[in-house]
């Protein structure tokens, strides 16, 4: 399996972000489907978007005030990874287990020449 945890993040407009990962992987996300549902709620206050980090402990993208209270949300990096390879919310959504999801993230990084594991 691959574990590729990001390294940088910066909020953009709306609710998106860029974020880059270790392995060179960039682009921007839009988490506008999250937006105002459970904890993502919080994204309401501009501020607080904007105070995306990088949990770096925990490998993840994620929010709170101060970084690493017990207040914090995060999203899944895999996802996120995943989508910057070209693999879409719903295509995930559709795989029948993890194991499916991982081999399509190995199958996209051969594709763009990234490393995969061994």
């Amino acid at each position: 399996m691959i574990f590729v945890d990001p390294v940088a993040v910066e909020p953009r407009d709306g609710y998106r972000i860029w974020v880059r990962y270790e392995d060179g992987v960039e682009g921007e996300l839009d988490l506008s489907h999250l937006a105002g549902k459970g904890v993502f709620r919080a994204w309401d206050d501009r501020a607080y978007f904007e105070g995306v980090h990088i949990n770096e402990e925990a490998g993840c993208v994620c929010w709170g005030v101060p970084p690493g209270s017990d207040m914090e949300i995060d999203i899944a990096p895999e996802t996120g990874y995943a989508q910057l390879l070209g693999i879409t919310r719903e295509q995930i959504a559709a795989m029948s287990d993890e194991d499916e999801f991982y081999a399509a993230i190995e199958q996209a990084r051969r594709e763009l020449g990234a490393p995969v594991s061994a």
